[in-house]
């Protein structure tokens, strides 16, 4: 018997854990703290009471703390340069004009209890509300998941306020923000401090970052003024030995967490090829996207 199958005896009557209410959980813990309003990202990812024990644990027994003081360095040049060239390479492509009633649809490998799960994701591009989410379990379940602004036990989801559009965004919101790298990491401050958390500031900008470019379709010039951004947060480091969620090899570039409680660990990492590729991070993978005329279709 496992953790998960241990509380699920000891709370019955609570809905058994997702894939996806175990990811977000892993992410809440690692922001900190477990809050009234958590700061979360994406629509796509739910928590629910029976993830939170095992993932204490498992974020604990996984997590090495690395103390940096109480002011983070500057970015390493080899994490900038590592960062421009990931951004030089977003720029280079393209993925065409959406039209606004087109859907923007994503298929994303992610961290789950027993290895990865994929989740679908259907949102239209000019951020209207009618969307999907699809997961489905290593472990053989399959669930479509409604889009609710409320999650049991921890309130209402930041990403659901106007005020905090970066955690739920639409194509069409991303395609509005600045692509000047000093303009775009002011606006993912300003995001972050009205999401709130107990994590440290800078660490809740990186992943912030991180969820939107390894889950979301966006204009490559916006993904590359992103990257360019991750640079000039200070306290980013380079993993010359880091594998993402699918075990792909690449550098990983990340913030360590500051020395102390609240922290359990570094922040997400990002995991990137030679060609400057975003392969995805330890948590998630985008492995297909496009651009679709409705909910349920595929390229």
């Amino acid at each position: 018997m496992n953790d998960i199958e241990t509380l699920a005896r000891m709370r019955e009557d609570v809905a058994p854990a997702t894939p996806a209410a175990l990811f977000r959980a892993r992410n809440l813990l690692l922001d900190g703290t477990i809050r009234h309003k958590p700061r979360l990202t994406g629509g796509r990812k739910i928590v629910l009471t029976t993830a939170t024990a095992f993932v204490v644990t498992g974020g604990i027994a996984a997590g090495t703390t690395i103390g940096i003081g109480s002011h983070a360095p500057p970015a390493s040049a080899s994490a900038a340069e590592v960062l421009h060239k990931a951004a030089a390479y977003a720029a280079a492509g393209s993925d065409g004009t959406p039209r606004p009633h087109q859907y923007a649809y994503t298929k994303i490998v992610q961290s789950g209890a027993s290895g990865a799960d994929t989740v679908e994701h259907w949102r239209r591009v000019d951020g209207a509300t009618k969307e999907e989410t699809r997961y489905l379990s290593t472990s053989g379940g399959y669930a479509v998941a409604p889009e609710s602004c409320s999650t049991p036990g921890l309130g209402e989801r930041p990403e659901c306020s106007p005020e905090t559009p970066m955690y739920h965004p639409s194509y069409e919101y991303l395609a509005s923000l600045p692509t000047d790298p000093d303009a775009l990491l002011k606006a993912v401050y300003q995001q972050v401090d009205r999401a709130g958390g107990s994590a440290d500031r800078d660490q809740r900008a990186f992943r912030l970052i991180s969820d939107v470019l390894t889950s979301e379709l966006m204009p490559h010039n916006v993904a590359a003024a992103f990257f360019e951004a991750a640079g000039k947060l200070p306290g980013v480091t380079v993993d010359p030995n880091a594998h993402d969620v699918l075990g792909r090899a690449g550098t990983g570039i990340a913030i360590p967490a500051p020395a102390g409680p609240p922290a359990l660990g570094s922040t997400t990492e990002m995991v990137f090829a030679k060609s400057g590729k975003l392969l995805g991070s330890d948590d998630g993978a985008m492995v297909g996207k496009a651009f679709v005329e409705k909910i349920g279709e595929r390229p």
